[in-house]
C-alpha cells in the first residue's frame, strides 16, 4: 500500500485509546508498523525492560521470539509464543483493504500463575538481584487466553476501523484535490473567457485589445508565439494587427508587416473556410504552410482559429511553439476559440465605435464652429477651427480656406491655413489651379494622384492627395476649403466631411460680412442720434444763450437792473444746461469698454464721470457680482445710461441709486431716483422718457422691465434677466411691486 499507518491515523490520538485499553486489560501494547518501527507504546514491563533486555545477550532472545511472532502472522488471524524468558508474547496484523498497514503487538503478560523456582533459577543465570527480580515477576498481568483474544481483536479492529477510514478520506482528499485541480484549471479558462469577454465591453480600441487577447491566448495555452490577423476584404489578405512572442523584438518585420495569403498558407484558409480550428503538429512536414512562412516563424506545431461574429469571419490567430512539437488538446483547442470569440466581439464593436466616434467628432467640429458663430468670435478664429477640425477628422497634413477676390474673381485669396498647407503664395489664380476646378465646376475636386494632375498647386510640393470643396454664400461660389497631404488618400467619406465644414465655413464668412454692413449702419444711426442730440440740446442751448446775452445787454444800457439780473441767470442756468449735455455727449463717444471693465466697473465710472459731477449724490450696490455674456452686459449698460440719461435731464433729483442682484440664474438691475417723478400711463401713450427703447433693448435678451413712478416719489426702473436656462422668465428684487406696469 502507498501509504503507512501514520499517514492514516493520528498516532497521538491513537496513543490515548491504547493507554485506556491497558487501564482495563492491563496487558503490555505496541503497534508496529509494516517496517516493525515502534508507533506507539503503552504498559511496558519491568522485568523486560530491567532485566531481560539488559545486555545485549538477553536481547538477543527476546528478538528471537519478536521474529517468530512477525514471521507467522500470515498463518492465522493471531500468533502468540512464549519467549524463552517464560513470558507470553502475541501480534495480530491491522489490515487495510486486504493489505497489512500494521501489527498489534501485545505481551509480558502470563495465562497462570509463574513457577517462581523457574524463574528464580533464571535469576541467578542472569546474575541480578533475585528478590528485585521476583518484585518485578509479581507484576507481570496474568490473563486468560479468552480475555486476551478480545482485548486484542477489540483493539485490532479499531486500529483497522481508523485506518480505513483514514485511507478513505485519504482517497477523498485526493479525489477532491484532482476535482479542485480540475475546477481550478476550468476556472483559469472561465477567467480567460471573462477577460477576454471583459476587454470586448470595456476596451473600444482595436489594436489594444487585439494585443491583450494575443496575451490570453499564449496565457491559455503556454505557447510562447501568437498572432492575430484580421482580412483585408479588398485584398483577400490577413494582415497582422497583433502579435506576441520573443521574435516580435528581434525581427518586428517577420510579424507586422508580413500578411499572409490564405491560399498560400492554406492552414489559415482552411480555418477561415470551415470556420473552426486547423491543427498542424510538423509545421515542416505539412504542406498547408509554406516553406517561406515556416522559415520566417521557426514554429514547430500551430494552432489556427478562425476569429468571427455569427457567419462572418474577421480574421484569424495564429499560436505556435519554437523549440517542440505539441498535441495541442481539445480543452486548448477549445479554450483558444472562445477567446478568439471574444475578440471578434471586440473588433467589431471597436469597429462601430470608431465610426460612431468619428460621427460624434465631426458633430463636436460643427458644434466649435456653431458656438463661435454665436459668440460673435472673429471670423480668423472661426476659420482657424474650421481648417482645424476639417485637417483632424480627415486625417489630412494641411488644410487652407481660400476667398475669391472681390474684386477680380480670377484670383482665389488664401484667407486661413493650417498644417503644412504651403505658406509661400497668398493667392492663387482661379485658372489652372487645383482650388480653381472647385470654383469653375462648382463641385467637389478630388485627386489621390496629384503627381499626374496637369493642374498646379501652387505650394512647396505636391501632395499626394487633395480634396476640394466649394464655398457658397446666397447660391454662389465664394472660395473653397480644401485638404491635403492624407496618407493612403482621401475617400468618399471625406468628401462628406469636408463639405459640413465648407457649409459652416461659408455661413460664418457671410455672417462676418453682415456684421460689418451692420456695423456700418449702427455707426451712421449713431452719428445721426448725436447730431440730433447736439442740435436737440446743445445748439439750442447756445442758441438760448446768446438771446439772454442780448437781452441782457439792453437791458443794462437802458437801466432795467433788474431785468439785466434775471437775464444773466437765465444765462447761467442755460450755459449749465449745454454743460450737462455736453458732458452726457462727450461720454458716449467714449464710453467704457464692457467686455475688459465689466458691467460693475462700467457703472462705476459713469456715475463718477457724470452724474456726481453734476452734483448728485451717487450710490451702486452690488450682490453675488459675476460677468455675464457680454451681450446681456451691452444691452444692462444702455439701459442703466439712458435711464440715467432721463434723470439728468427731466428728474431734478439730488440722489439716484443703481443696485444690481446676481444669483446663478438671474441679474437684475434697478436704477432708482428720488426726483419729480411721472405718471407712467401718460408718459408711454406720448411715447417719451426712452419707454420703448428699455422695452425693446431688454427684449433683445429674453428679459422684461418693470417702471415704477408717480408724480413727487421718484422714479425706479427694474430688469430681470435670465442668464442660463431660465432666459426670458424674470426675477424680482424686493420690495418691487407686482403689480407695476410692464413694458
Amino acid at each position: 500500500m502507498q501509504y503507512r499507518f501514520s499517514d492514516l491515523v493520528d498516532l497521538p490520538g491513537f496513543q490515548q485509546v491504547m493507554q485506556s485499553w491497558y487501564s482495563v486489560a492491563g496487558v503490555a501494547t505496541a503497534l508496529l508498523d509494516i517496517d516493525r518501527n515502534n508507533l506507539c507504546a503503552v504498559g511496558w514491563q519491568d522485568i523486560c525492560a530491567r532485566f531481560h533486555r539488559l545486555s545485549p545477550q538477553t536481547e538477543r532472545r527476546c528478538n528471537e521470539s519478536d521474529d517468530y511472532l512477525f514471521g507467522h502472522l500470515h498463518e492465522g488471524p493471531y500468533v502468540a509464543t512464549q519467549c524463552l524468558k517464560g513470558l507470553m508474547n502475541c501480534a495480530m496484523p491491522v489490515m487495510v483493504k486486504g493489505e497489512q498497514v500494521a501489527t498489534l503487538f501485545m505481551g509480558q503478560f502470563l495465562h497462570e500463575p509463574p513457577d517462581e523456582e523457574f524463574f528464580r533459577h533464571q535469576a541467578q543465570e542472569l546474575g541480578v538481584d533475585e528478590q528485585a527480580y521476583l518484585a518485578a515477576l509479581r507484576q507481570v498481568p496474568i490473563i486468560s487466553k479468552e480475555r486476551l483474544l478480545v482485548v486484542m481483536e477489540a483493539q485490532t479492529r479499531l486500529a483497522q476501523t481508523l485506518a480505513t477510514m483514514g485511507l478513505e478520506r485519504m482517497q477523498l482528499l485526493e479525489t477532491s484535490a484532482a476535482l479542485n485541480a480540475d475546477l481550478i484549471r476550468a476556472q483559469k479558462h472561465i477567467a480567460l473567457m471573462l477577460h477576454a469577454a471583459q476587454m470586448a465591453s470595456n476596451s473600444l480600441e482595436p489594436d489594444q485589445v487585439l494585443e491583450q487577447v494575443a496575451d490570453a491566448m499564449v496565457t491559455a495555452v503556454g505557447v510562447p508565439y501568437c498572432g492575430i490577423y484580421l482580412m483585408d476584404a479588398e485584398r483577400r489578405v490577413l494582415v497582422p494587427r497583433a502579435v506576441r512572442g520573443p521574435l516580435t523584438e528581434v525581427r518586428p518585420d517577420v510579424f507586422r508587416e508580413r500578411p499572409l495569403d490564405p491560399a498560400v498558407d492554406s492552414l489559415a484558409g482552411e480555418a477561415l473556410q470551415r470556420q473552426a480550428p486547423a491543427v498542424c503538429y510538423d509545421a515542416e512536414a505539412d504542406p498547408r504552410l509554406s516553406r517561406e512562412t515556416v522559415q520566417a516563424w521557426s514554429v514547430k506545431s500551430v494552432l489556427a482559429v478562425p476569429i468571427r461574429v455569427s457567419q462572418q469571419v474577421l480574421g484569424v490567430a495564429i499560436l505556435s511553439t519554437s523549440s517542440d512539437y505539441r498535441h495541442f488538446t481539445s480543452d486548448e483547442i477549445e479554450l483558444v476559440w472562445g477567446i478568439a470569440n471574444s475578440a471578434a466581439l471586440a473588433v467589431d464593436k471597436a469597429r462601430l465605435y470608431e465610426e460612431t466616434r468619428q460621427r460624434l467628432a465631426e458633430s463636436e467640429g460643427l458644434q466649435r464652429v456653431a458656438a463661435a458663430l454665436l459668440h460673435q468670435v472673429s471670423l480668423e478664429e472661426v476659420l482657424e477651427i474650421v481648417c482645424t477640425e476639417a485637417q483632424q477628422l480627415t486625417g489630412a497634413t494641411g488644410s487652407a480656406v481660400l476667398l475669391l477676390d472681390a474684386e477680380r474673381d480670377e484670383w482665389l485669396r488664401v484667407a486661413h491655413r493650417t498644417g503644412t498647407v504651403s505658406a509661400s503664395f497668398n493667392r492663387v489664380p482661379v485658372e489652372g489651379s487645383f482650388a480653381g476646378i472647385t470654383v469653375r465646376r462648382d463641385e467637389p475636386f478630388l485627386t489621390n494622384d496629384a503627381a499626374s494632375e496637369a493642374h498646379r498647386y501652387f505650394g512647396d510640393e505636391r501632395p499626394t492627395a487633395f480634396l476640394a470643396m466649394p464655398l457658397h454664400a446666397n447660391g454662389i461660389v465664394i472660395g473653397v476649403l480644401e485638404v491635403v497631404g492624407k496618407p493612403g488618400g482621401f475617400t468618399k467619406d471625406d468628401v462628406r466631411i469636408v463639405s459640413l465644414f465648407a457649409n459652416q465655413a461659408a455661413i460664418n464668412i457671410e455672417h462676418a460680412r453682415l456684421n460689418q454692413q451692420a456695423g456700418q449702419l449702427a455707426v451712421l444711426e449713431e452719428r445721426q442720434r448725436l447730431a440730433r442730440e447736439l442740435h436737440d440740446s446743445v445748439v439750442q442751448s447756445l442758441y438760448s444763450m446768446t438771446l439772454y446775452a442780448d437781452a441782457a445787454a439792453l437791458a443794462f444800457v437802458a437801466g432795467k437792473q433788474d431785468v439785466t439780473v434775471n437775464h444773466l441767470q437765465e444765462l447761467r442756468d442755460t450755459a449749465r444746461g449745454a454743460m450737462r449735455d455736453m458732458r452726457l455727449l462727450i461720454f458716449e463717444l467714449h464710453p467704457p469698454a464692457l467686455e475688459q471693465e465689466g458691467l460693475v466697473a462700467a457703472l462705476q465710472i459713469r456715475l463718477a464721470s457724470v452724474e456726481a459731477r453734476a452734483g448728485l449724490q451717487t450710490e451702486l450696490e452690488v450682490e453675488g457680482e459675476r460677468r455675464l455674456p457680454i451681450v446681456i452686459e451691452q444691452e444692462l449698460y444702455r439701459i442703466a445710461q439712458e435711464a440715467l440719461n432721463n434723470v439728468m435731464k427731466h428728474a431734478r433729483a439730488q440722489q439716484v441709486t443703481i443696485r444690481l442682484q446676481f444669483t446663478d440664474k438671474t441679474v437684475c438691475l434697478q436704477v432708482r431716483d428720488d426726483g419729480i417723478g411721472f405718471d407712467p400711463l401718460t408718459a408711454r401713450n406720448a411715447g417719451g422718457m426712452g419707454l420703448h427703447s428699455f422695452e425693446g433693448r431688454a427684449a433683445k435678451v429674453g428679459g422684461r422691465v418693470t417702471l415704477e413712478s408717480s408724480p413727487g416719489t421718484g422714479t425706479t426702473v427694474t430688469v430681470s434677466i435670465g442668464t442660463d436656462e431660465t432666459r426670458g422668465n424674470s426675477g424680482e428684487l424686493g420690495g418691487t411691486r407686482q403689480n407695476s406696469p410692464v413694458l
